[in-house]
């Protein structure tokens, strides 16, 4: 009974587990993705507009990240042929806000968001396996096993013990 109990209970955490992994991931590395420079704005325009960027550390004129762009796009379904519709899109709104004095964030777009936090999610699928897959973790790995840790315990009311048991078994299942 208390296996059956147990097992129903990583069962509803594993659920909320990935909502919060995949919604922090996605704020965390959405942000940097898309922040304040915010490239994927920066790559639709040069995109559309057919211009180059400024590589800010070089200062030398690159071409947008159009594999990068491609790998968010398809998390939607976003074909080759649809890609400059999409990007003009992102464009539309990013001069809509602007008009109003917004800044544009990747929460602005609805799909753009939507396809960022699926990419970010399906790279998240490989961290967490390879975090949880190694007997010792490295300083790095560990640090990131604690962060994700202290999320659970901070913001979802966890206990250290549990969140740290609910990891190593979301690995397991992120294995198979």
């Amino acid at each position: 009974m208390i296996i059956s109990s147990l097992a129903i209970s990583y069962a509803n955490y594993n659920i909320g587990f990935y909502i919060t992994m995949s919604l922090w991931l996605a704020d965390r590395q959405g942000k940097r993705c898309c922040g304040s420079d915010e490239p994927v704005g920066q790559y639709a325009q040069a995109y559309c507009t057919k211009q180059k960027l400024i590589d800010p550390i070089t200062e030398e004129e690159i071409d947008p990240d159009e594999k990068a762009m491609r790998a968010i796009e398809e998390q939607i379904g976003v074909t080759e042929n649809a890609k400059k519709a999409f990007r003009e899109e992102i464009l539309i709104r990013i001069s809509a806000l602007a008009r109003r004095g917004q800044k544009f964030d990747y929460t602005s777009h609805e799909r753009l968001r939507e396809a960022i936090e699926k990419k970010l999610f399906a790279d998240l699928k490989n961290v967490v396996k390879m975090l949880t897959s190694t007997k010792a973790p490295d300083p790095e790995q560990q640090k990131r096993v604690s962060e994700v840790v202290d999320r659970l315990v901070e913001q979802h009311g966890y206990c250290r013990q549990c969140a740290s048991e609910l990891l190593r078994y979301v690995g397991t299942l992120l294995s198979r």
